[in-house]
């Protein structure tokens, strides 16, 4: 294709043809092509956008793009928004996807980007450009941009995921006894050939000690042999792992998580935001963040057991761009709380969710973003490993939001959301 050539969309402008309002549509023609303006005239029920139409070809990738500026706009994310329609002459329902990705560009303006493989039906694609109440404000948009994205193993995000269940030997054990059963387990894992394994909650002391303030007592060094230990054995078996345990930072005591690559290096830590009320008694500090960590394969967030019981936790890891969520646990005692709320976390929030236990009433899981339990295991020294697909779109729905079409549910979560209304109720 050639670039120096703009894209003959056919644009016209659009508003709907009850309500929403009266907002004014301009088109003047720029060095790149076509610059599109929708003015708003003050009214908040004012709506419009201008849609354009080309042809593509089905199963092809494409990178959808546009650039906007704008200005009196309160809250881009609601107001700025792009969609691309899918369709075909044989009347399948078509596909509406919104292109999503926005960044601030060096010259001011916006940008909102998306790469997507066109339906294997699709003939053409029908662009939205929307200025959902504007209000006073004025969006343009200019450089509209269908370009085949030709390199098809940038589209292939595969990875093997392992879950892990463990159960601590009766009080009195050790804190070696119990790395050597980690470390065993991940040995036995070995054929597996993990990309990233979720180990459990503070396994390493469990059964160590008579009390919480003693076992507080004996918290670790992340610099720990135990900690250590764990670190080579990652290394080995060129996986990432991650688990939590109780660490003592100069005498700051936290439940902390820590990632480590495949070769043993720690990638981050993150500090369990959520205590319980036994872990505030014990002396623990509530951490402060809640981290993504980007790996060679996608991008993953942590959690810790009671944090994965707060709607919040997870919506703001999935926000960041998490792709998973690994949750070492130290158990679910709520009858059938894992089988409803941990598969509404990965639905609510289109992400995989890796739920990893020591407690014999509830298992380790991995649960697919629509839902679906891909795996769950039960039983001392445990484990299952997965392959899982990150570009796979598995919350696709007829009807969901986008009328008579397919959403997906991953994108439309959050590109609906309100962020201009939220801070009304929650400072």
């Amino acid at each position: 294709m050639d670039r120096s050539i703009p894209l003959q969309f056919e644009w016209r402008p659009w508003k709907p043809k009850y309500g929403g309002g009266e907002p004014r549509f301009e088109r003047k023609e720029g060095e790149r092509g076509p610059e599109l303006s929708i003015y708003g005239s003050g009214k908040y029920e004012e709506i419009g956008a201008w849609i354009g139409t080309m042809p593509v070809q089905g199963g092809q990738h494409y990178r959808v793009a546009a650039k906007y500026s704008a200005s009196g706009i309160a809250c881009e994310e609601t107001t700025i928004v792009m969609q691309a329609i899918w369709k075909n002459s044989v009347q399948k329902k078509p596909f509406r996807d919104y292109i999503h990705h926005r960044q601030r560009l060096e010259d001011g303006r916006g940008e909102l980007s998306r790469i997507l493989q066109a339906p294997p039906e699709a003939e053409c694609v029908e662009l939205y450009l929307y200025a959902r109440q504007p209000s006073g404000g004025t969006v343009t948009w200019s450089e509209m941009d269908v370009e085949p994205h030709l390199d098809a193993q940038a589209h292939i995000r595969k990875a093997r995921i392992a879950t892990t269940f463990l159960h601590a030997d009766p009080f009195p054990t050790t804190v070696n006894a119990n790395v050597e059963k980690m470390l065993a387990l991940l040995d036995a894992m070995k054929s597996d050939r993990p990309d990233l394994i979720c180990m459990t909650e503070c396994f390493l002391d469990s059964n160590c000690y008579a009390s919480y303030e003693e076992r507080a007592g004996h918290a670790l060094a992340i610099h720990s042999a135990p900690i250590q230990a764990l670190a080579q054995k990652a290394n080995e078996l060129r996986s990432y792992l991650t688990f939590s345990f109780f660490e003592n930072d100069e005498g700051t005591l936290y439940n902390t998580a820590v990632l480590f690559d495949r070769n043993g290096e720690l990638v981050g830590k993150y500090r369990k935001t959520h205590l319980t009320t036994g872990e505030f008694d014990m002396g623990i500090t509530p951490g402060r963040e809640l981290p993504v960590f980007q790996l060679d394969f996608g991008t993953i967030g942590l959690l810790i057991c009671w944090d994965a019981w707060f709607t919040e936790t997870a919506r703001i890891l999935a926000l960041q761009g998490a792709d998973i969520i690994c949750v070492p646990l130290n158990g679910d005692g709520v009858p059938h709380h894992a089988e409803h709320v941990w598969p509404t976390r990965a639905f609510d929030n289109g992400v995989y969710m890796v739920y990893s236990s020591v407690y014999r009433g509830s298992p380790s899981s991995i649960i697919a973003p629509n839902g679906e339990f891909l795996a769950s295991v039960i039983g001392d020294s445990a484990h299952q490993t997965i392959e899982i697909d990150l570009e796979e779109r598995k919350s696709l729905c007829p009807n969901l939001s986008v009328g008579p079409a397919i959403g997906e549910g991953k994108v439309l979560y959050f590109t609906e959301r309100r962020p201009d209304l939220y801070p009304n109720y929650f400072g």
